[in-house]
């Protein structure tokens, strides 16, 4: 599982780079809509770990694996473990040289009586480091998502229009995948921005961004060793957000979406030396 991530991630990163790279001319040319599914394509290629195989490839990468071998002594207490060397884990299809010993295997060490062997390939110890490290850091995001959402349900009270209100929070926000749950915080809006907030985070949630967002997280877990990854999932969590305005205001006059853009501006708290508190991630 792991070689296969590592060999999606190096033949990704490339294309991830030279869209990096372009990034000046694509924002210009091309609509926020066509780089929301460009990265659409690229995180499900990136969790999904199938990789096309050719026949007859121009470049092949024979990779062997070993067997690493921890040893124990069973005899007195306290005796160390150590490793051994690396061999194959298998001995079949030995190729011999031209003087007849074998060039390609060797035969496992034979193993003592009061010696338990435990034994890993080196993809096998591989995979365990990478599925400890992603399993690692999805906890990390699902522990902190429910303890906010939790925290934000009992500080928040029924606002008239059927959406809740709360103090602990600085920016408008939407809770849920399935049944929506739109909370903001305790300030003051116009009826105008309220269904500013309103159309913004229902259209979020009838294109599905939520489960976008969900898609990178997980490749940016799956893939926590490639910091190009990251930057990919910060992009394109911005391009979301481009991407949902870009519907929002499609049908709006020019005055309009002005008054819409200061409303989004409105939602964003500021510091008061100036620096924003956190970015619109919702």
């Amino acid at each position: 599982m792991a070689r296969e991530v590592f060999i999606i991630s190096l033949t990704t990163t490339p294309v991830i780079l030279l869209l990096l790279l372009f990034s000046p001319i694509t924002d210009k040319y091309f609509s926020a809509k066509w780089r929301y599914y460009v990265w659409l394509v690229l995180a499900l290629r990136l969790v999904i770990p199938v990789r096309a195989e050719l026949s007859s490839a121009p470049i092949n990468f024979n990779m062997q694996d070993k067997v690493i071998y921890f040893e124990h002594s069973g005899g007195e207490q306290g005796s160390p473990e150590h490793i051994t060397e690396a061999y194959p884990r298998e001995s079949s299809g030995d190729k011999k040289t031209t003087d007849g010993s074998s060039s390609a295997y060797k035969a496992a060490p034979p193993y003592k009586d009061n010696k338990s062997p435990f034994y890993l390939t080196f993809f096998e110890l591989l995979n365990i480091i990478w599925a400890a490290v992603a399993a690692l850091m999805l906890l990390r995001h699902i522990i902190a998502y429910v303890s906010a959402k939790r925290k934000i349900i009992r500080s928040s009270r029924i606002a008239d229009d059927n959406t809740y209100i709360c103090s602990c929070i600085l920016s408008p926000i939407m809770l849920g995948f399935f049944k929506p749950t739109i909370v903001f915080p305790d300030k003051e809006y116009t009826d105008e921005e309220k269904a500013f907030i309103l159309r913004h985070e229902m259209t979020h949630f009838k294109r599905c961004d939520a489960w976008f967002k969900l898609l990178l997280l997980a490749a940016g877990a799956m893939h926590w060793f490639n910091p190009v990854i990251y930057v990919m999932v910060n992009r394109a969590n911005r391009d979301i957000e481009y991407a949902c305005d870009s519907d929002v205001t499609r049908h709006m006059d020019k005055e309009e979406k002005k008054r819409y853009s200061m409303t989004l501006l409105k939602a964003i708290p500021v510091k008061p030396e100036g620096g924003k508190e956190n970015e619109r991630n919702n």
